[in-house]
């Protein structure tokens, strides 16, 4: 499993900057992730928002945060076209909840069901629909 330090090199050479490792515990607890004390006051050094990205995109790098992959979800929409929600599909509740007041889906979900060849968009009601990505 990564390390803080696998998260604060990942961020670095793609992002070049040096991540704190409370950051690391802030976004890890900002997604539901566990960490390895609970807090009992408030945090002195929260992450800073405009790296907070950064530091997911990293975890989504090594697996900490991930699309959920529910297989029988996944073939019966490439059979036909269902309808979904987006805490279906994102395994955080906090970044299922972020996605649904943004009233959109994030790229990293995206780019992971066209890597199973599969699309996710909203019909005209507005309900996301989870379907095949058309070859054409």
């Amino acid at each position: 499993m990564a390390t803080y330090n696998d998260v604060q090199m990942f961020v670095k050479r793609r992002h070049g900057i040096v991540v704190q490792t409370c950051w690391i515990a802030h976004v890890k607890e900002l997604n539901g992730l566990p960490l390895r004390r609970s807090r009992t006051a408030e945090r002195v050094k929260p992450c800073p928002p405009q790296w907070r990205p950064a530091i997911e995109e990293a975890m989504r790098h090594f697996g900490w945060l991930r699309a959920r992959h529910d297989p029988t979800l996944l073939r019966q929409a490439l059979l036909e076209d269902i309808e979904v929600q987006l805490s279906d599909l994102i395994a955080s509740n906090y970044l299922a909840a972020d996605a649904t007041l943004l009233d959109e889906a994030p790229d990293w979900l995206v780019d992971q069901l066209a890597e199973n060849r599969l699309r996710l968009y909203r019909d005209r009601q507005g309900k996301w629909i989870l379907g095949a990505l058309d070859d054409a």
